[in-house]
């Protein structure tokens, strides 16, 4: 490789760094892509790990991807013949209570209408206005704007909106249904009281309440990615790593390699985010066992509780959404409060397969928690984390793990940070926790555009 020149070099191999190099590669340009962190590793965020066996684990929450499948890359790469494949859940997310009620949301908002009505009549209506707004300002603007397109912007009554504007402006009259829509609207880390991130809600919204999940592990969408370089010509060297990018005249050149090399190239892309970290993280739990599915005790409201997405604790009165952000804030870990997942009942391939001992389940339980403790360390997290979240959902559950727990593991936001360049400290330094291939993608077209190459959008 000693005087090789590349039209682009790409340094880092997670999803903007692949989804960048996979598609200039795929227009034409001679790419080559550096991973940063370890010489073997192509997948960054999109980590999927198997452990004792079966079990299988994404690093990032699946629900992170909700609007991944909405990529122009997806299509123009052909990532499907390439195994990434999305699926789609019906039933979307359910906010549990303790009094045994849940408060479901569907794909379908006519159907999530009609639960809500269950909690106010009135608020039925309010979301089905709601989601219309949703829907058109999404489909028409922000969506297409994601990506790259120019469209006309979000009008700004609503950009200026903070989230809890935007949610109290459709008047629902029912704390639990606003509280929950309020959730929804910043679960990747927005303040619910913050002006100017009206647009960032409305997309919060509307992609979670249309979630999907990539079949068989996040990584499959970064094999994918993977393998559509290297079939368009892209090198990817395992046996370098990059010590820093080459300046010349103010312009990036190339980069020197640790061993001394230096190789350049038409464009430099640094896909290894270092902008400021947020001050949110996520703590992750995960189990395995050889057993039956978690139940509700909510069932009996609602049936449909049971085949839902994402599951909610702590969150059905006013207030609550507040009092997480508050403790986040303060560097507490919210109480009372997670999101859980089975995640094999939506995707059976987390737990393996071709196994006669089954039925096996994969099962997710995420809170969201301060970057920095304001007492105590992560390391002393690991077992009470998983303990505590096991004492939330079983309030909720007539049966949580029906069998002996086979695996269990605790991912902190010290791991995280140990484990992902773009998480230092343990928190996210993206504009929010999804992961949506559009940074990396627009990268390329504009990079595509200097060197006179066409992607078609």
């Amino acid at each position: 490789m000693t005087g090789a020149r590349y039209d682009v070099i790409v340094v880092g191999g997670g999803d903007h760094g692949l989804v960048c190099a996979a598609t200039l590669a795929k227009a034409g340009a001679k790419v080559a892509l550096f991973e940063q962190k370890k010489i073997w590793d192509i997948a960054g965020n999109l980590r999927t790990p198997e452990f004792q066996g079966p079990y299988r684990f994404d690093l990032m929450p699946p629900y992170a991807l909700a609007m991944a499948a909405r990529a122009p890359c997806v299509a123009e790469l052909g990532l499907a013949q390439r195994g990434l494949a999305f699926i789609h859940p019906p039933v979307v997310m359910a906010f549990h209570h303790t009094d045994d009620r849940a408060l479901v949301f569907h794909r379908d908002p006519a159907k999530s209408a009609a639960a809500i009505a269950r909690f106010c009549a009135a608020d039925a209506d309010h979301f089905l206005r709601l989601y219309a707004a949703l829907e058109a300002l999404c489909e028409q603007m922000l969506i297409p704007a994601l990506f790259g397109a120019d469209v006309e912007p979000v009008p700004d009554g609503f950009a200026a909106m903070s989230p809890a504007v935007l949610i109290d402006s459709y008047g629902f009259e029912s704390p639990a249904v606003r509280e929950a829509l309020l959730y929804i609207a910043t679960l990747w880390g927005l303040d619910p009281e913050q002006a100017g991130v009206g647009h960032a809600a409305i997309l919060s919204l509307y992609s979670l309440l249309n979630a999907s999940m990539i079949k068989s592990g996040n990584v499959a969408a970064a094999n994918a990615l993977y393998q559509c370089l290297l079939s368009d010509g892209g090198d990817c060297p395992v046996d370098v790593r990059v010590e820093q990018i080459v300046s010349e005249g103010g312009k990036a050149v190339g980069v020197r390699l640790t061993d001394g090399r230096t190789i350049r190239a038409l464009a430099v892309v640094n896909a290894c985010d270092a902008r400021a970290p947020q001050a949110a993280s996520l703590l992750s739990c995960h189990f395995g066992y050889r057993g039956g599915a978690p139940s509700y005790r909510a069932a009996p409201y609602d049936e449909a509780v049971e085949q839902a997405y994402i599951h909610v604790f702590g969150i059905e009165a006013a207030g609550d959404v507040a009092a997480v952000h508050t403790a986040i804030r303060n560097g507490e870990i919210p109480p009372g409060h997670g999101r859980a997942m089975w995640t094999t009942q939506i995707d059976p391939f987390h737990a393996g397969f071709g196994h006669a001992v089954g039925p096996l389940q994969t099962l997710r339980f995420d809170i969201p928690v301060p970057s920095n403790l304001a007492g105590g360390t992560w390391k002393d997290e690991h077992s009470a984390s998983r303990e505590t979240a096991l004492a939330i959902w079983g309030r909720y559950t007539s049966s949580l793990i029906d069998g002996t727990t086979s695996y269990a593991r605790t991912v902190t936001p010290d791991d995280l940070a140990r484990t992902l360049p773009s998480f230092p400290d343990g928190a996210a330094v993206r504009r929010s926790g999804a992961i949506d291939f559009a940074s990396g993608y627009i990268a390329a077209k504009r990079i595509a555009s200097n060197l006179g190459i066409k992607i078609t959008l």
